[in-house]
């Protein structure tokens, strides 16, 4: 149980890190060539596959929730006081406008049926 505990708090400190100390970097340039570097919103939502990525039946697939749905879901973890899991946490560490643009980001990559 100490080991699981540990386990939890390290991945727990790791999610807040990578969220809060993701790498930012530029857009493609002004004169619309592509330095390979990843926009503030793509940096922060590869964090997300961490978790999201894997069978249904661990956590939900983001695949395909749409922007609104997306920003409700972190608006909700975000304010609640009261939750104490890893998506409450990481939800907290991020300002109103990282909340919009990781949803606008990920729900642009999903596919319509």
């Amino acid at each position: 149980m100490l080991f699981e505990r540990s386990c939890l708090l390290v991945a727990t400190l790791l999610s807040a890190a990578a969220c809060q100390q993701a790498p930012i970097s530029a857009a493609p340039e002004q004169d619309g060539s592509d330095t390979g570097q990843l926009t503030e919103a793509a940096a922060l939502a590869a964090t997300c596959s961490g978790c999201h990525a894997g069978p249904e039946s661990v956590v939900p697939s983001l695949d395909r929730m749409n922007a609104g749905a997306l920003q409700e879901r972190l608006a909700f973890y975000k304010a609640d006081t009261e939750g104490t899991t890893v998506m409450h946490r990481i939800a907290r560490g991020y300002s109103q406008t990282r909340v919009e643009s990781i949803s606008q980001y990920l729900g642009a990559e999903t596919v319509d049926e």
